[in-house]
Parts: C-alpha cells; sequence; structure tokens
C-alpha cells in the first residue's frame, strides 16, 4: 500500500478538512495505521520528503512538549549526553537546538531515508540506521547516556511496549528517560501494554516514574478525536 492509497475510512473522517490539512492527515492516518513493521517502513521512506511539512501544518508538538520537559530534569552542559530514539528527521533535535541545549546528542532511526534529512540539520553527533527490539539490547555502551527522548514512536507497528528496558538500559543511574504514546480510543489496547511493561520495570527495580501527563500531540483539530490530538507522556529515571 502507497501513502497516495487512503480509503474511504479516512476519506470520510476528513471531508471538513483544508485541502492541505486532508492531504498530510491522509499520509498521517496511513502510516499511522499500516499492517505491519516492514510496510510502516517503506511508507516512511516514501514520506521522509514531506514528513516536516506535513508535521508541521497539523501542528505536531510533541517534539516541543518531550525535551522542554526533559530539559528540566537534566544538566545543561557541554558533556550532558541525550540519546534520541527514532529520532526520525530530527524534530527533537530542532527543538534541543532551539532551546540552546548545549550537550551531546546522538540519533538512531530505522529508516534510512529519514535519517538522511536528520543528517543534513547538523544536530546530532552520531546517526546510526538501527530499529529498536524489545529482545535485544541497543549496540551501546551500558549507561551511557543521561537521558533519551522518543517522540511519538510508540505504537502499533512502530516500537514494541517492551523497547523501554532495551532504551532504559542506554541511560545512566539516575538518568531520564522521556516518550509518548497517543491517548485516543485507537491506542487504548496498545497504551495498556505499554504501561503493563512499564509497570513490570518499576517492579523489578529498573526505573521510576517522575511523572505522567497528557499534552497535546497534534494541535489541528483531527477528525479521530473531533479534537486536537493528545499524547500520554512519561517521564522515568534509571534506578
Amino acid at each position: 500500500m502507497m501513502v497516495s492509497e487512503v480509503g474511504s475510512y479516512w476519506q470520510e473522517r476528513l471531508s471538513n478538512m483544508s485541502e492541505t490539512e486532508s492531504k498530510a492527515w491522509d499520509t498521517v492516518g496511513i502510516v499511522t495505521y499500516s499492517n505491519s513493521r516492514q510496510q510502516a517502513d517503506e511508507l516512511y521512506s516514501e514520506w521522509a520528503q514531506k514528513y516536516d511539512s506535513d508535521l508541521d501544518t497539523l501542528k505536531y508538538e510533541t517534539p516541543q512538549n518531550l525535551v522542554t520537559e526533559l530539559l528540566k530534569y537534566i544538566d545543561n552542559t557541554p558533556s550532558t549526553k541525550v540519546l534520541d530514539v527514532a529520532a526520525g528527521t530530527g524534530k527533537c533535535g530542532e527543538v534541543f537546538k532551539k532551546l540552546g541545549f548545549k550537550g551531546i546528542m546522538d540519533a538512531i532511526e530505522i529508516n534510512g531515508a529519514m535519517l538522511e534529512i536528520a543528517k543534513r540539520k547538523s544536530l546530532y553527533r552520531n546517526h546510526t540506521e538501527m530499529g529498536v527490539y524489545p529482545d535485544k539490547s541497543i549496540p551501546i555502551v551500558d549507561g551511557l547516556y543521561d537521558a533519551a527522548v522518543c517522540a511519538g514512536s510508540f505504537g502499533p507497528h512502530h516500537l514494541a511496549p517492551g523497547c523501554v528496558a532495551p532504551i532504559s538500559h542506554t541511560l545512566r543511574q539516575g538518568g531520564v528517560t522521556i516518550f509518548s504514546c497517543r491517548a485516543t480510543p485507537q491506542a487504548t489496547e496498545y497504551r495498556d501494554l505499554l504501561e503493563n511493561e512499564i509497570d513490570k520495570l518499576e517492579k523489578a527495580g529498573m526505573i521510576a516514574r517522575i511523572e505522567v501527563k497528557e499534552m497535546t500531540h497534534y494541535a489541528v483539530k483531527c477528525r479521530e478525536t473531533g479534537n486536537s490530538m493528545m499524547s500520554k507522556v512519561y517521564v522515568y529515571h534509571r534506578l
């Protein structure tokens, strides 16, 4: 399935949108509800050149929200190291730069086309093309980073709920991770699985909760929610 092949489900729900917004929602919808991780990767490759402009059209606020929150809990020094997981085109990196972050940022991203866009922005020290999986360690020295951020990638056929563990292993003791998941009815089943995984890590003494709250994901009103789309934002530190 190509991004341009949008079914009647989305056409009906986008009938009241502006043409620009409708086209952006077409793409977001078909990628979000892809049938497999492989298909999602193929769709992102097709979407890469328009990704930033489409998400700007929909007022994608999660990168701004997550980075702003994260900076409350970490030092802003030249030696502070942050890992951007599923970095995409570098939208979190752009926010870090805009907010005057002085530290080091590394990016990992499974999709080469998206990562190439991020490289052109000269935001990160390292750009690693790789996926994150529940049953595999991220090939990074355990405890290397002071923080990890993951914006909008916890969802079906994207990052599995069990990916919280390998991401947490990249953090030093006391290091902070912040990530998000859509707070929509359609995401309820996935979100429950994610929170079960988080509970397991808490009970195992690996991470502890700092804060969990809802924040705006897309500010533009969407037919899926009838209003702005929200995300649930999770902030934890490694024990």
